[in-house]
């Protein structure tokens, strides 16, 4: 995915606020869901438009990546134009040492909460995961040039949905083609990414560097995770292999399914938003991973 170019960055426009320790403590921190993953940071409100993201990162090298990631999403918001990625506003000085940074207050619920929600009907759960391959889509169709743009870290618990519709939040932890990159949550918990280090390449640390198969890899653990009701990024390759079969023999969509076998091959990751319509309570209760289990040793009766 691309934004459009930009030359001779210079991260000049990005406006810095200066507050002490005394002030920090007077703001409200925002509580956040105890299955969100960790994000070594604390989040505060400092007003009902303006949250403050105050980062705890050892590594200078990687704070500096995420603040340097930041002041470029910032200061070419405007080129950017894309609504649906919540860009930070402003760098913050904490005691005269950059720190963090404040982004827009959005009021919305979190996608993750949603998709474990059982009272949220199947198919807005459906129409939700359906419109982030559609936004993924559109994305990578909408701007040329030469600097690349990557999520790096997306997973359900990083989307807020409201009326307005989709908002993509934490945007540190994206990728523009130059920096240092950061782990992201999916790509840094498998082990099996390692074994493909020409599509998921990863620098000299061992942290995978975010591409298009990088994102696309993601979306689809968002909706293997959503079909299985676990933590599929757990399974080893032959263990995700023979669940994916067994999806294929109680009918699930051939095209789905291509899209997740091709996960941990040589070949492109593929986005299959058009295939989950496909999806019923049905298939999705034949398709958990604990049914799964059950039945494995068992003849399939469809």
């Amino acid at each position: 995915m691309y934004l459009q170019k930009i030359e001779n960055y210079q991260g000049e426009k990005m406006k810095t606020i200066h507050i002490n320790s005394r002030q920090l403590k007077k703001y409200k921190e925002l509580k956040l869901s105890k299955d969100i993953p960790n994000t070594e940071s604390i989040i505060y409100e400092m007003s009902d438009t303006k949250l403050l993201k105050v980062l705890f990162i050892k590594e200078r090298e990687s704070l500096a990546s995420k603040l340097y990631t930041v002041s470029l999403l910032s200061d070419y918001e405007e080129k950017i134009n894309i609504k649906e990625l919540v860009i930070p506003q402003e760098l913050v000085s904490i005691d005269g040492l950059v720190s963090g940074f404040t982004i827009p207050y959005i009021k919305g619920e979190n996608l993750g909460e949603i998709l474990k929600n059982p009272k949220v009907q199947t198919k807005t759960k459906i129409d939700l995961l359906k419109k982030i391959g559609l936004f993924i889509h559109k994305l990578e169709k909408s701007h040329s040039g030469n600097i690349n743009f990557n999520f790096g870290d997306l997973h359900p618990y990083n989307i807020l949905v409201n009326k307005e519709g989709l908002h993509f939040i934490d945007l540190d932890s994206s990728y523009l083609g130059t920096g240092y990159p950061q782990p992201g949550f999916y790509v840094s918990v498998s082990k099996e990414l390692e074994k493909l280090p020409k599509k998921y390449n990863q620098n000299e640390k061992g942290i995978v560097i975010p591409n298009d198969n990088t994102d696309l890899y993601c979306y689809n653990m968002m909706i293997l995770e959503f079909i299985a009701k676990e933590k599929i990024y757990r399974l080893k390759e032959e263990e995700l292999y023979d669940y994916l079969e067994y999806l294929r023999e109680v009918g699930y969509c051939d095209r789905l399914l291509d899209s997740f076998q091709r996960l941990y091959t040589k070949a492109n990751n593929i986005n299959p938003y058009e295939c989950i319509d496909t999806l019923d309570d049905k298939l999705l209760g034949r398709g958990m991973y604990k049914v799964y289990e059950y039945l494995k040793n068992k003849p399939i009766v469809k």
